[in-house]
């Protein structure tokens, strides 16, 4: 029995070589969208609309996977394909749509010499400080496009 696949960075790969870089915006600041879809008698149960939630979430992070919506069903459908042989006849599936912008470049900053700038006693001084002041919306009342886990609405 092979082991599953499944489809990465426009890949499919082998399931434990599927590794997300430890600089991957995801980790870094949870910054992506996911949904989750099961299957019953071995077909997605609502794919469309999941992928429809799925890439309203993506729309509102201005994320682009880099397929349409149509591409991510047939890929979906082609990965349930490729791993109905790995397991017995009659299992379902959770089937994981996640979504990140990808790493991060990775960069160093250095400072020529031992010296920084004069100004030193400035930092210190806390000279010329600025505030401003506006108003903000209370979460309670805006108004949330997207499904946070375990969050199903406001109360009320």
């Amino acid at each position: 029995m092979a082991g599953r696949v499944v489809y990465f960075s426009g890949d499919f790969v082998p399931e434990r070589d599927a590794n997300v870089s430890i600089f991957d915006c995801a980790l870094m600041y949870g910054d992506m969208a996911f949904e989750m879809t099961r299957t019953f008698g071995g077909q997605p149960f609502k794919l469309r609309e999941h992928l429809d939630r799925l890439y309203g979430s993506l729309r509102l992070l201005e994320i682009d996977c880099g397929l349409s919506q149509e591409e991510m069903e047939e890929q979906t459908l082609l990965t349930l394909e490729k791993n109905r042989a790995t397991e017995e006849e009659g299992m379902d599936w959770w089937v994981m749509h996640d979504v990140s912008r990808g790493p991060l470049p990775v960069f160093r900053v250095a400072v020529a010499g031992g010296h920084q700038a004069d100004g030193d006693d400035q930092y210190l001084a806390a000279h010329h400080a600025h505030g401003h002041v506006f108003r903000q919306v209370r979460p309670r009342c805006r108004h949330c496009r997207s499904r946070p886990a375990g969050f199903a609405g406001p109360p009320g």
